[in-house]
């Protein structure tokens, strides 16, 4: 699987080898397009592209933590965004 930086990389090439864009159109082209999915999901919508993959943000469930050092408990819970292939 490819890092989001290769990916990146890729798509940006594909722009500029497929629609004659310049690395700079095509590179803010490509930044701007993840800028959208993350602003997306970040709402708290989910988000499906055909062929490419489904965002989404997942809450992850409540889980109790002890400190040992501190002698404290507490109940942390958290949001974190996936991506499945498609």
């Amino acid at each position: 699987m490819e890092t989001r930086e290769e990916l990146k990389q890729d798509l940006t090439e594909n722009l500029v080898d497929r629609l004659g864009l310049t690395h700079r159109d095509s590179k803010a082209l490509v930044e701007s397009f993840f800028d959208q999915i993350r602003a997306t999901v970040a709402k708290g919508e989910e988000m499906n592209l055909s062929n490419f993959g489904n965002f989404t943000v997942r809450d992850k469930r409540l889980r109790h933590e002890h400190n040992q050092l501190q002698g404290a408990t507490r109940r942390p819970a958290s949001r974190s965004r996936s991506r499945q292939d498609g």
